[in-house]
């Protein structure tokens, strides 16, 4: 298994904005810092095991948003 994604950069910002898969099936569709490559910005992380966690992402955590876990239970 390998990660892989595809980006799209955003200069003027200094943001990359794509999608990552990594090698265990998780998925981040969003922002990131184009220096540190870290999740910043909107984004969506979705957890192979059915775990979602939608917001806005600083420094690779999620700081407003939600999560949604595969019982159904939700926090916002």
């Amino acid at each position: 298994m390998t990660d892989s994604g595809d980006f799209v950069v955003d200069t003027s910002k200094g943001m990359v904005r794509g999608k990552y898969v990594n090698a265990h099936g998780s998925i981040y569709i969003g922002d990131y810092d184009k220096e540190t490559g870290r999740r910043e910005g909107r984004g969506k992380f979705e957890h192979p095991d059915g775990c979602i966690m939608e917001g806005m992402w600083k420094d690779d955590q999620l700081v407003s948003g939600m999560t949604k876990f595969p019982s159904g239970e939700l926090y916002q």
